[in-house]
């Protein structure tokens, strides 16, 4: 595959994906479904790919490459390159030249993709992109800035508390008020990654550390629910219009869905509408809404919630960004919904060009 700098057609969008970050496997994987339908849909798709080092190349590997992450291993198809603005332009730089783009999604996820370091790179080069903006990303992304946002404009979440002590031992006294089994996971990362059930203060210790460790020293406690299910709403913006979802499910083998879960084991099942009553399905959709809004979310989001058996729904947090594979809940929301692949792309490509519009699309 050739990528040649001086041809262009009339728009062309670029993909960033993999970064150093705790999911840069699936990052991949959610690029190379997108690059791969893109294409299909005609659309010029300059694929960016952030290595797990952190150096920023165009790749020209197959799209097969992208999605396996195999795409970094073939220094003959990486053009080292970084997102600049040079004398009025924007774009990506290679070789003392800038190649344009009218604008580029950022298809990854966690640390180094939706907390917005990535989107303030963009932003210093000037060149628009899709999702949340810097402020945005960073503030969704951290669990507990997160959680105190909804609670303040009166969404109701897990009973949790936020730990900041170095000491194990004083972060143990404080997370008591949680009672156990609570969850202890890193404040800010996705995809359960760092998270894990406590049943007593004995096991407190390992896991509280591992999540220090990983979130520069900022832990959530929350209180564990029995019997829970998850239930997710999909959120997407274009041409002015948007549109969320009525809730999808989540029932996790153990109550817990991890990364495993999510990735590797297939054991949970996943429903892309949930049978649950109609109340509790408007009231996903009306909290997906004013959360969007109170987080100013731009184009695309998901948002989490538990609902206990009692049939309370309690928000659990937002992703700016979901996984898009082949069998993410989010997409298959969409495609319920009315909205196929070939829109959701279309749309999540062309998002930041039509912000000014008012044409209805879904």
């Amino acid at each position: 595959m050739k990528f040649d700098k001086d041809q262009r057609s009339d728009k062309r969008f670029a993909v960033l994906f993999g970064g150093k970050g705790h999911e840069h496997e699936i990052s991949c994987k959610t690029a190379g479904r997108i690059i791969k339908a893109s294409r299909r849909l005609g659309f010029e798709v300059l694929p960016i790919g952030i290595s797990r080092a952190g150096d920023i190349f165009i790749c020209l590997s197959e799209d097969s490459a992208i999605s396996d992450g195999s795409c970094f291993l073939d220094e003959e198809k990486l053009i080292s390159t970084f997102p600049v603005r040079l004398c009025g332009r924007s774009g990506f730089l290679v070789d003392g030249e800038i190649i344009s783009v009218d604008s580029a999604l950022i298809a990854m996820h966690g640390d180094n993709g939706e907390d917005g370091v990535v989107q303030g790179l963009l932003d210093s080069a000037g060149i628009p992109y899709t999702g949340a903006r810097t402020v945005s990303g960073a503030i969704a992304y951290d669990k507990a800035a997160a959680k105190a946002l909804a609670e303040k404009i009166g969404i109701p979440t897990v009973p949790w508390v936020l730990l900041t002590e170095r000491d194990p031992v004083i972060a143990r006294e404080r997370a008591g008020a949680i009672g156990y089994p609570m969850f202890i996971k890193p404040s800010g990362l996705g995809s359960s990654v760092g998270a894990a059930r406590v049943d007593s203060g004995d096991a407190f210790e390992d896991a509280y550390l591992r999540a220090y460790e990983l979130s520069c020293g900022r832990v959530l406690a929350e209180r564990y629910i029995e019997n829970k299910c998850e239930l997710e709403c999909a959120y997407i913006c274009a041409f002015g219009v948007s549109a969320v979802t009525p809730p999808g499910m989540i029932k996790a083998a153990g109550g817990f869905y991890d990364y495993d879960a999510k990735y590797k084991s297939n054991t949970a099942k996943i429903y892309a509408v949930a049978n649950v009553k109609k109340e509790i399905s408007d009231l996903a959709r009306s909290y997906t809404e004013r959360l969007c809004a109170a987080f100013s979310l731009r184009h695309i989001a998901r948002v989490d919630y538990f609902l206990t058996d009692g049939g309370e729904l309690l928000f659990n947090e937002i992703n700016t960004f979901p996984g898009m594979t082949e069998g993410s809940l989010y997409s298959a929301m969409l495609s319920s919904f009315g909205i196929d692949e070939d829109k959701e792309i279309t749309a999540l490509l062309k998002a930041p060009l039509w912000e000014s519009e008012r044409g209805r699309y879904f």
